[in-house]
């Protein structure tokens, strides 16, 4: 017993309880501070029920206003099932009602301007929520796991979505975000039930993993004033159906479409210099893609099983396609691929070679066909626009060396007699 009560007044000690006064009133605790007359609730896990905090408490004939509410202060109480909070009330803390599974109804008053990381977690029997107009600052998962959130109403106030902040809200149906800046990191991850979310011209910054799961969302558009799209950040979004990429981008990043199983067309801006790793991975309903003359790079397993394409065209700015970077597109049927520089590519970079034609400068014919990456069944010559295709010293210049030799004659020769 002696032990629990030095625990127990360590406890006291290091969170500060014994700087300032403390009461008790129908099971709250909370704490008094004399120098401005404000009262924090500082612990409610003693109480159950429908729970109306008051605007004020009262201790030695002086008046306090209730103006906050601790962190953790209502942490994991599963008896609590509504509260509503008062008028004074500016704040609420990290983790205050976590894990408050049975919590249906929170009455969020229109003076708050704060709620902290964690502040509703795993609360899964709320359904509503109304955030007020003054919030400017909402935590990270502040609303994470809460399962049977289907509405929330955002205010203009707020810039940023922070991390995870409704993490694996699976009923969530519809989100307005058009005042939004930045969204950040996981914000909507999971978020199963999202079908649409309305983003305004000020969003700069869609975070990675952003709307990692969001499966039925089909109404996405994406501003022109958005500079960046995090890595993951639409993987698995089965139900979307098209995606227009503003030109303010400028790098498609590792796996942001990857398995968007049921997007049929995107539309890839001339900003883009760069498509990462697995871009556009599994995206099986893709049946036609334009990849634009400022890209330059292809990442590893970029179109992998993009079962639908037909056909492809890679501009000639290209200088390195990944591994296995159309993999798995065995509907092919054309590549063109007008390059003054070719460069080979790994051998299972296509498979779809048996079936298609690859179309390349007619200069650079012979030089295709000793790549082992570029074993088409069919190679065809095409005359390049505004190039040096006629140019004899370039077209018997076979190895791009600078000079005519005999082992140019001899590839020509090879490719004359054998095709290869």
């Amino acid at each position: 017993m002696k032990k629990t009560l030095l625990l127990s007044l360590a406890l006291l000690i290091g969170t500060g309880i014994l700087a300032q006064k403390a009461i008790t009133i129908s099971g709250i605790i909370y704490t008094l501070n004399p120098s401005d007359s404000t009262a924090t609730v500082y612990s409610g896990q003693q109480c159950s029920g429908d729970i109306i905090i008051p605007e004020t408490v009262e201790d030695g004939g002086i008046t306090y206003k209730v103006t906050s509410i601790d962190g953790n202060a209502f942490y994991q109480n599963e008896g609590l099932t509504s509260i509503f909070l008062p008028g004074t009330m500016t704040s609420i803390g990290r983790a205050a009602f976590a894990y408050c599974t049975n919590l249906t109804d929170i009455g969020i008053p229109s003076s708050v301007t704060s709620i902290g990381d964690y502040a509703f977690y795993n609360c899964k029997s709320i359904e509503q929520v109304v955030i007020p107009d003054l919030v400017t600052s909402l935590g990270e998962q502040a609303f994470a796991s809460c399962t049977s959130l289907t509405s929330i109403a955002l205010p203009n106030a707020l810039k940023k979505i922070e991390s995870g902040t409704f993490y694996g809200c699976t009923s969530l149906s519809f989100v307005n975000a058009d005042r939004a800046e930045s969204i950040e990191s996981y914000a909507f991850y999971g978020c199963s039930g999202l079908k649409t979310i309305s983003l305004g011209n000020t969003l700069k910054n869609i975070g990675g993993y952003a709307f990692y799961g969001c499966k039925s969302l089909t109404g996405i558009t994406i501003p022109s004033s958005v500079t960046d799209i995090g890595t993951w950040a639409f993987f698995g979004c089965s139900d979307l159906t098209s995606i227009t990429i503003p030109e303010t981008v400028t790098d498609i990043k590792e796996e942001a479409f990857a398995y968007c199983s049921g997007l049929t067309s995107v539309t890839i801006p001339n900003s883009v210099t760069n498509i990462g790793i697995a871009a556009f991975y599994g995206c099986s309903s893709l049946a036609s893609i334009t990849i634009p003359e400022t890209v330059t790079d292809i990442g590893t397993v970029a179109f992998r099983d993009c079962s639908a394409l037909t056909e492809i065209t890679i501009p000639g700015s290209v200088t390195a396609i990944g591994e296995d970077a159309f993999y798995g597109c065995d509907n092919i049927k054309d590549v063109t691929f007008l390059t003054e520089k070719p460069f080979d590519v790994n051998s299972s970079c296509f498979t779809c070679q048996d079936n298609a034609t690859l179309h390349v400068l007619k200069k650079q014919v012979p030089t295709f066909s000793e790549l082992e990456g570029w074993k088409f069944s069919s190679i065809a010559g095409e005359d390049g626009e505004g190039g040096d295709d006629d140019d004899p010293a370039e077209i018997m210049d076979t190895n791009r060396d600078g000079e005519v030799n005999s082992a140019d004659v001899v590839r020509i020769y090879n490719y004359i007699i054998t095709g290869e």
